[in-house]
């Protein structure tokens, strides 16, 4: 039953958190847009507009295509109630959520423009939320914490997801990216009217977690988004992660069109077909990608692949000048061609995917590593099968036969001894899981970023998220830490405000913590410079990458510092490196046209 009571607290909580948000309003000012005029509502000691319109509603004729302006207004908006999320597969109902009409955005400002303060600008934030580009949403995320400090303006957002967001059809019909293109409309948004709302258009930082994370990298390899941002802070997510990039996209759409009985020997029909569909079964889909259901149970293990859509190269735009990825990332960073701005990227201490999936009350468990340890079933099947398992879970299923077969056999060997898997050491496992879908992928990002030598344009900081909080993705879901000191997503609870952590109290024990980090990242928005973690500690700061491809990192705890990352965990970041594996080889989309 605890799939079941975890998701009904999490249900609850969120009910919790946003009527929390909603109780005694007052209005707020009326605040004109390019738009049209907004009326949001005023907390304690912010601002706050919660559901401003960044886009056109996406449906109709508008589903697939990229984002459009929205339509002018000229009677007063009310923004004060949260927007509805994005359309999306809950795998914890088996069901939908959610609706089409979802491209909106949130601010929180601790001020609005007067004539005495109009040319005292703040510096924003702009979060992207995670959920491997198939499930989350922008408005489970507040700016309590940043409010408080009163120096920053908080913009979050929605964007489309799964296919909705993301096919990939190779040709015009659909190019792909469709998310990826909102979450520049939502920064365009930002460039044109944040100064209303008090933010300077000129410090803008776009960050995020997970796929969020992986967004803010790929903003920074795209041209399209060049001049929307000016500094970038990665958590737990690049562009090289195997499920933040789809090599070959065309093969899902199909798959897609024959889940809703649509034609797919011709992509116009397809797609003709895909639009008259309710929206509803289109998402419910992932759960057929998923391979949830006995019957559609095909080769699965456990919750792999998540990420059945997602960033993938625009072969079939017909405009390059708007295409928003046009080669492989791997590609894209080698030739130099990112956007030159500071950035940090880093990840937690140990990362594992215990955040994505919670599956139903079966005995399949309820996390990833933690689930398949406490699963007799899952570790007889990992143990017998794991020939056919590994590339699923770790994401290497696309590379040739032979090539995954030597893989998985020096999987087995590097990671394991070629010793039976068991629940004696869970590590092992969470280390393969980390290392392949994670931490590999961040690594080489940053590596390869900094070894381009763009030191004072474009520097790479390195991070390592070690603080072992009151609160964590693993002690909430009633799991003991057991070794794992911060998890995927728990660096997060310390910067925004989210039902999926407790508040932290100003008496609380975080709170010194949490003051010393918010301050650190809002000094980096505001100048671009990472200033000193500790004012006690003036010398302890934080270096950049430098190009001799030495991987040091700030471990950021209670004392933070500047470390080199050990012999062995170099050996597990070139254990990945010596493959050839498709997923950075590629230079176009595979041509299995529809």
């Amino acid at each position: 039953m605890r799939g079941l009571c975890l998701s009904w607290l999490i249900v609850l909580s969120e009910l919790i958190f946003t009527t929390t948000a909603t109780d005694e309003l007052v209005r707020s000012p009326v605040v004109q847009t390019k738009y049209g005029p907004v009326q949001g509502v005023i907390r304690k000691d912010h601002y706050e507009f919660r559901s401003v319109p960044y886009s056109k509603p996406p449906i109709g004729h508008l589903r697939f295509k990229v984002p459009e302006e929205p339509d002018p207004w000229t009677d007063t908006l009310d923004t004060v109630k949260f927007p509805e999320y994005c359309i999306q597969y809950n795998v914890f109902w088996n069901s939908t959520e959610g609706t089409e009409d979802c491209l909106y955005l949130s601010i929180f400002t601790p001020k609005l423009p007067t004539s005495e303060n109009e040319k005292s600008k703040l510096p924003v934030m702009v979060y992207i939320h995670s959920g491997g580009f198939m499930f989350g949403r922008g408005a489970q995320f507040r700016g309590d914490y940043l409010m408080e400090h009163k120096n920053v303006v908080l913009v979050v957002f929605h964007y489309r997801l799964g296919s909705l967001g993301f096919l990939n059809t190779g040709d015009e019909e659909s190019f792909g990216n469709m998310g990826m293109k909102d979450q520049m409309q939502a920064l365009r948004f930002v460039q044109e009217n944040i100064a209303n709302f008090a933010g300077d258009e000129d410090r803008v930082m776009i960050f995020g977690t997970s796929a969020g994370s992986a967004s803010v990298h790929y903003h920074i390899i795209s041209p399209m988004s060049k001049g929307l941002f000016h500094t970038a802070l990665s958590a737990s997510g690049s562009a090289l992660n195997p499920w933040a990039f789809q090599p070959n996209p065309i093969p899902n759409g199909k798959k897609l069109g024959q889940f809703l009985n649509c034609p797919v020997d011709n992509s116009k029909d397809l797609v003709e077909c895909l639009r008259t569909k309710d929206a509803h079964d289109i998402a419910f889909t992932h759960s057929l990608f998923l391979h949830i259901t006995n019957r559609h149970r095909i080769q699965n293990f456990y919750s792999d692949p998540i990420a059945a859509f997602g960033p993938s190269i625009e072969n079939g735009n017909p405009d390059p000048s708007t295409r928003f990825l046009s080669d492989t990332p791997r590609n894209i960073i080698e030739k130099g061609a990112v956007n030159e701005v500071p950035w940090i990227i880093g990840y937690c201490k140990i990362k594992d995917l215990v955040i994505f999936m919670n599956k139903f009350d079966t005995d399949e468990g309820y996390e990833h590593t933690l689930g398949i340890v406490k699963s007799q079933s899952l570790l007889e099947r990992l143990n017998t099968k794991w020939e056919e398992v590994f590339p699923i879970t770790l994401e290497y299923v696309n590379e040739p036969p032979e090539l995954q077969s030597r893989i998985s056999k020096k999987v087995r060997e590097f990671y394991f001894d070629n010793l039976p898997i068991n629940a004696d050491n869970p590590k092992n496992l969470s280390n393969a899981y980390s290392d392949k879908t994670f931490i590999h992928g961040i690594i080489e990002a940053a590596r390869l970023h900094a070894k381009l030598g763009k030191v004072d344009s474009h520097p790479v900081y390195l991070f390592n998220f070690g603080y072992e909080g009151s609160h964590s993705i693993v002690t909430l879901r009633g799991h003991s830490r057991d070794g794992f000191v911060a998890n995927h997503m728990d660096d997060i609870q310390y910067l925004l405000t989210t039902f999926l952590f407790p508040f932290i109290e100003p008496e609380a024990r975080d709170r010194p913590f949490q003051q010393k980090y918010i301050k650190m990242i809002t000094d980096f928005v505001a100048t671009g410079k990472i200033s000193a973690f500790d004012e006690d500690r003036p010398n302890d700061i934080w270096e950049p990458l430098n190009t001799d491809g030495k991987i040091r990192y700030y471990h950021i705890t209670e004392t933070p510092r500047m470390e080199s990352i050990s012999k062995q965990f170099t050996n597990r970041v070139n254990f990945w490196n010596s493959f050839p594996l498709r997923e950075y080889q590629v230079t176009t989309a595979a041509k299995d046209e529809l």
